[in-house]
């Protein structure tokens, strides 16, 4: 992969991806492998520090198997052994496995990943590849279709460059926000659910393993009408919870320190942790109406919503 500080004027391409996310990289990653001439734009300079997304499924393995990326994933990523569904007194309703694939291949159904260590492998992978070029702190301000391949017009203002693209093809991997949907006017479908949840992600503090830790090792659903809650072991000392709002609460209540070590004393105790963000997420299912226009494709959807400065000043 070619790194260029100082881009020329106009580039030339066949492929532009736009956005360097999980779905950004992987689709690089992809492109790289057949030798295809791509440019990747990310208006960030690194990873988002803070975890987001935190499962994928056994297609996306079979991806990452296809990159040749197993070794340096194991180490990020862990298969799911089982799904618990808990009654509101923490009685198992009943469970599903998470391991064995239908097609018997080595490969196990679901699995959690931190998302910045993923990020970082994916993003290190595509140095491998000549047929690669990525563009970090260049944000795109317009996307112009054409007769021979779209138009994509950049910016970095830290030192005032601009960069434009001629690409046969566009894959837009800029999530919900989206400046190539945005750009298309393609609307997003709305599915009228609407709800509010507080996210905490901790740490264990290695004082507290294996003694005092005994959190479960499957992930677990409670079904507690009252306040239904999702935890999540995750890779190493990583575990996340999930906890619903109902609709008279606010935001605010919940993204206090004290509050949610109250919740997750109902888990764990709470000294135990090191608590690495507090956010609350306003979940919207969406969906774009269109997926393709001419030679610009869209790949990937991230949910709408609301971040906590919170989750900021208690990250490391």
């Amino acid at each position: 992969m070619h790194s260029s500080s100082t881009p020329p004027n106009v580039v030339a391409c066949d492929v532009a991806i736009i956005g360097c996310g999980p779905v950004g990289a992987i689709a690089a990653n992809l492109l790289g492998l057949y030798g295809i001439q791509t440019i990747v734009l990310e208006r960030e300079l690194d990873v988002y520090h803070l975890p987001r997304a935190i499962h994928f499924d056994v297609d996306i393995m079979r991806i990452i198997q296809q990159l040749g990326l197993n070794e340096e994933m194991s180490a990020v990523v862990a298969p799911v052994s089982e799904l618990q569904f808990l009654d509101r007194n923490r009685r198992l309703l009943f469970s599903a496995s998470g391991t064995h694939s239908a097609d018997e291949q080595d490969i196990d159904e679901h699995y959690v990943f931190y998302q910045p260590w993923m990020e970082e492998i994916l993003r290190e992978s595509m140095k491998r590849f000549e047929c690669l070029q990525a563009y970090f702190g260049y944000a795109v301000r317009s996307i112009t279709p054409a007769s021979d391949g779209p138009l994509v017009t950049a910016y970095n203002s830290a030192k005032q460059q601009p960069l434009n693209i001629q690409a046969r093809y566009l894959l837009g991997c800029d999530g919900a926000s989206s400046i190539t949907r945005k750009s298309l006017g393609i609307a997003l479908q709305d599915f009228n659910f609407d709800k509010q949840w507080l996210v905490v992600d901790t740490f264990i503090k290695p004082s507290a393993v294996p003694q005092e830790n005994t959190l479960s090792k499957s992930c677990q659903l409670l079904c507690d009408e009252r306040r239904p809650a999702v935890y999540v072991p995750s890779v190493g000392n990583h575990h996340r919870w999930e906890f619903m709002l109902a609709g008279h609460e606010l935001a605010s209540q919940f993204e206090q320190l004290e509050k949610v070590r109250e919740l997750l004393s109902d888990w764990i105790n709470p000294n135990y942790l090191d608590i690495h963000r507090i956010t609350v997420y306003q979940f919207h299912s969406l969906i774009a109406q269109q997926w393709r226009h001419g030679s610009i494709f869209l790949l990937g959807v991230a949910e709408f919503r609301y971040e906590s400065e919170v989750s900021k000043a208690l990250a490391p």
